[in-house]
This record gives structure tokens, C-alpha cells and sequence, in this order.
């Protein structure tokens, strides 16, 4: 557990603040596993972050390397994919199985997306829904639940 917590607060490579691309990923010495790193306007100055915790002492270097001191531990979050998520939970069994129905799986599987999902009592709270319907028409399912790149419902 030491051994994967520090490797993953390690890159394969020496990186100054200024070689970071915002929204870049970066592989760890753990396998399979990359940080982001992401600058945020502050009022006249920027905040760097890298996996969400923020570059407090930039630049500091060594013989061998450069260390970013980081106010917080970096955590490994589970891979999984946000169609996963929504299909392993039972109350969102009805935004599941549109995905399902629409075929959604790969455009879903991208990167980057934020999914606001109605579990199945918001479902069940919409005046005159009807499932069956909405079941049987794929290009509705489609434009309902995603628009290019963005995840939304435009109505149901």
C-alpha cells in the first residue's frame, strides 16, 4: 500500500511548473495511472492544481529531479467508466436502460464529462412519462440524453 500511494504521487519524467499543459495528463510510476493537471484564474494570479490538490512551492529542484509540494494526498479514484457507475446502482435502473436502449456506451465512455442522472423516483415523479414509449423511439433516447459533447436532458 506505501509503495502505490507514493508511486502515484510520482511522474515518469521531470516536469517544471511551465512544461505542464493545462487539462494534461500525466503517467505515474503506478501502472495504469495518470494525473491532471489544471490552472484556475484567481483574481490577477492563476491556481495551479494537479488531480484536484493545489501546487502550493512550485519548482523546487534537485540533482535527480523537481518537486511540487501539494496541499493534499493524491487519491487513485476507482476506473470506472460513468456508464458503469449508473448501470452497478439499482436506483438509477431507468437512466440505465436508455443508455442501454439508445445505445449510448461509447460516446458516454469519453472523457471529460459531468452526467446529472435522475435516479428512478425522479423518473417515476414526471406527470404522464410514459417508459414504453420513450423505450421504443432511439433517436428520442439519443436526444434527450446527449447533445455533442454534453450530457444533458433537453425534455422529457
Amino acid at each position: 500500500l506505501a509503495f502505490d500511494i507514493v508511486s502515484y504521487h510520482i511522474t515518469k519524467d521531470i516536469f517544471l511548473l511551465a512544461s505542464l499543459q493545462n487539462n494534461g495528463l500525466y503517467d505515474t510510476m503506478l501502472d495504469n495511472s495518470q494525473l491532471r493537471f489544471n490552472v484556475y484564474p484567481k483574481g490577477n494570479s492563476k491556481v495551479h492544481t494537479i488531480s484536484g490538490a493545489n501546487i502550493t512551492s512550485p519548482d523546487n529542484t534537485a540533482t535527480n529531479g523537481v518537486v511540487h509540494v501539494i496541499d493534499r494526498m493524491l487519491y487513485r479514484f476507482p476506473e470506472v467508466y460513468t456508464t458503469q457507475y449508473v448501470h452497478e446502482h439499482q436506483n438509477l435502473s431507468k437512466i440505465s436502460l436508455l443508455i442501454d436502449k439508445g445505445g449510448l456506451h461509447d460516446q458516454l465512455k469519453a472523457q471529460n464529462i459531468t452526467m446529472f442522472v435522475p435516479n428512478d423516483e425522479a423518473f417515476d415523479a414526471v406527470p404522464n412519462f410514459n417508459m414504453t414509449n420513450l423505450l421504443m423511439n432511439d433517436t428520442a433516447i439519443a436526444r434527450n440524453i446527449t447533445v455533442n459533447d454534453s450530457v444533458f436532458t433537453i425534455e422529457v
